[in-house]
């Protein structure tokens, strides 16, 4: 029998729009430890994983180092968020999701490896809206000249949370373990804007459910700014926006003179508590 959490406050998270120079960080995966590095022939593609707080965020830039064997250029990067499979601790492929308008610029930080320049790659990207209290892992994809084989990231085998995988052949991955005989974690840095919560009240004569193992919180409403300069709406997965009539009060808070129309992200399983 479901349990419920009778009058569950509601609340209405906001998001605000997003640039490279005013975003947040969300996620720092360390600095290297100049123990190593992380991509090379078919293990090109480098993905790491990261913890989302909160309501969700909404990501729109990372930042990464590494090195080319040979001088080169950079003249490519792309970006990919992956899902978390709980079950075996690893990259989920089926919940992969190309990021879109990735812009980047390269510059020489100033050290070397292996007599090597290390390279800063400076990312960004479209505003991407991803889910709180979760896991997602990163994809980075950095090219040259001569085709996608020559990066490589730097990386440190101070672990956080699992291990750096790697993206080759026909779809297959590979932890760094396997690969490289040791576990390593990838150096990069994501960035972007919380969602930002303002309680709201809650709509009378509603429970929600006590949810799952990780006890998420579905009441929300995130905005995003349109194109058109409106607000975008977009409730989280397991819920759906309704609109409600809350009353206005003078301001000694006695008495309603009238009412506004207030949205919420109600959770599907919500069910009418009295």
């Amino acid at each position: 029998m479901k349990n419920f959490i009778r009058n569950a406050s509601l609340t209405m998270l906001l998001a605000s729009s997003l640039t490279t120079a005013n975003a947040d960080q969300l996620w720092d995966n360390g600095d290297t430890d100049g123990t190593g590095t992380l991509g090379w022939g078919q293990y090109s593609s480098t993905l790491d994983d990261f913890y989302v707080p909160g309501a969700g965020w909404w990501i729109d830039g990372v930042e990464t180092i590494g090195i080319f064997i040979d001088p080169a250029t950079v003249t490519s990067v792309e970006v990919a968020i992956w899902g978390h499979d709980v079950d075996n601790n690893e990259p989920n492929g089926s919940a992969a999701e190309i990021m879109e308008g990735v812009e980047f610029d390269a510059s020489f930080t100033g050290r070397t490896f292996f007599n090597r320049e290390e390279i800063k790659i400076d990312i960004s990207f479209d505003n991407h809206y991803l889910e709180g209290q979760e896991y997602y892992w990163i994809e980075l994809t950095v090219g040259n000249q001569w085709g996608i084989e020559n990066f490589r990231y730097m990386a440190r085998q101070n672990v956080s949370h699992e291990p750096s995988w790697t993206h080759f052949g026909m779809g297959s991955i590979a932890s760094s373990q396997g690969v490289y005989g040791n576990d390593r974690d990838l150096s990069f840095a994501l960035y972007g804007q919380p969602v930002r919560s303002v309680v709201q009240g809650s709509p009378d004569k509603f429970a929600a459910e006590e949810n799952d193992k990780y006890k998420k919180v579905y009441s929300s409403i995130l905005t995003q700014p349109s194109s058109t300069g409106g607000l975008a709406i977009k409730c989280p997965r397991g819920s759906s926006l309704q609109p409600y009539e809350m009353p206005i009060y003078d301001d000694r808070g006695l008495f309603v003179i009238g009412h506004k129309t207030v949205w919420f992200c109600i959770p599907d399983d919500a069910t009418p508590a009295g």
